[in-house]
């Protein structure tokens, strides 16, 4: 599968151009298109690939793509089963650089701006914080044209500008190839359907078409983590939803996360999660 140009349909010429993603998944296919894009996530849990960046999506994450990175909202396996009550919804802008004009961007008030852009150039994810300052607007911003939309955009963009806790997604000054495109998503695919079995490094390296040495190297050089790291993440935030349930024991949650042995479990979920499966589970089901 190689990363796809994506043309964003558009009537006219406008300058930012908001959408509306639902349905049962996310357009799964890794894919570039020339405009900036910030989208909120209302409904739906996956993995978000943003060039070398591989990290999950839930309801509330809100992040930015920059032009021509490739990308790709995937979604959890259980999203792809018929499930009528598994649904997604975002909320995204699109815009160029320039939307508003190359002489804006040169303004002694804009300077800030500017600089905002350049950075999100490589892809950033923004705090719950301004995640909830944000929602409203967008909320807001979908169905408006002229003005009005123009206000709300330059309004979320002085919000997304005054996050002090924003992470860039992308370290690397180029965009990811078309073959790291294929091998990673690849990876995604194969580690989404099959997370719930036993995932060897061989196994996932085969997938990769590369042996364990070079595929571990490989890994943590684009992701900034380990594969087994990455494998658990997955495997953690499955077990969240499954929390939920009070039908099920720990130990349950643990063997259908894809987890072997309880005690590996527990220290897994509370290096990611900061709490004991049972409390976190208590503390979910009070709400």
């Amino acid at each position: 599968m190689k990363v796809l140009p994506f043309k964003i349909p558009m009537t006219g010429d406008p300058a930012i151009l908001t959408q509306i993603d639902s349905g049962s998944h996310y357009y799964d296919i890794l894919h570039k298109h020339p405009e900036y894009q910030i989208t909120r996530v209302e409904k739906g849990h996956g993995t978000l690939i943003c060039d070398e960046y591989l990290g999950r999506f839930e309801p509330g994450s809100l992040f930015m793509v920059g032009s021509n990175q490739p990308h790709v909202l995937q979604c959890d396996e259980e999203y792809y089963l018929g499930d009528e009550s598994k649904t997604v919804y975002a909320e995204s802008i699109f815009f160029r650089q320039d939307s508003l004009g190359r002489e804006f961007l040169r303004l002694e008030e804009t300077q800030g701006l500017s600089k905002f852009l350049d950075l999100g150039k490589q892809g950033l994810k923004f705090s719950a914080r301004t995640s909830a300052q944000v929602a409203p607007l967008l909320q807001e911003m979908m169905p408006l044209k002229g003005f009005d939309l123009i206000v709300h955009y330059i309004r979320i963009l002085k919000y997304l500008m005054e996050d002090t806790q924003t992470e860039l997604l992308s370290h690397f000054q180029r965009s990811m190839t078309e073959n790291e495109g294929q091998r990673m998503n690849a990876v995604m695919q194969y580690t989404i359907k099959n997370f719930r079995e036993s995932i060897t490094i061989d196994a996932i390296a085969s997938v990769a078409n590369m042996t364990p040495n070079a595929f571990c190297k490989y890994f943590k050089t684009r992701t900034r983590k380990t594969y087994l790291n990455y494998l658990n993440e997955i495997r953690i935030a499955y077990a969240c939803r499954q929390l939920q349930d009070y039908n099920l024991s720990v130990s349950q949650v643990a063997h259908q996360s894809g987890f072997q042995n309880l005690s590996h479990f527990n220290r897994c979920f509370k290096r990611v999660m900061g709490v004991t499966p049972g409390k976190y589970g208590r503390e979910m089901n009070r709400v």
